[in-house]
């Protein structure tokens, strides 16, 4: 049986100054990719983060798909993917599946999800200017 795929995908927005990667203080907001099929999991940078300019202050460009991690929020006990009735697609209402209450923490459930190149990409792009 194939299943398909399902994401909710949010916009990542993220704005730095050349300056910041010698200490100032920037803040910005990440929003994260769900994957839709699951209780409660998406899609975030690693423990470690990402570096947005090299040791030269040079922004940093490319494909970063390779350092988001599939999380679980810990809220909702998981679910087979694509067939718990818990489920975003499924659900009759948000938060109804059994509790979980556990931290936020890599997905280690015994399931099977794709590969995260299968299910996006993330490409960051420097621009000039203060947009």
């Amino acid at each position: 049986m194939t299943r398909k795929l399902l994401l909710f995908f949010l916009a990542f927005n993220v704005s730095a100054l050349a300056a910041d990667h010698r200490g100032r203080a920037t803040t910005f907001t990440v929003r994260n990719p769900m994957f839709g099929q699951s209780n409660d999991l998406f899609y975030s940078l690693g423990e470690k983060g990402i570096a947005l300019f090299d040791a030269l202050g040079k922004p940093l460009q490319g494909d970063l798909t390779r350092d988001l991690v599939l999380w679980d929020a810990g809220t909702e006990q998981n679910q087979e993917p694509g067939a718990g009735p818990d489920q975003a697609p499924r659900q009759r209402t948000p938060n109804s599946g059994p509790a979980e209450n556990e931290p936020i923490h890599p997905v280690a459930d015994g399931f099977m999800y794709p590969r995260t190149t299968e299910a996006l990409r993330v490409t960051i792009v420097a621009r000039g200017g203060r947009d």
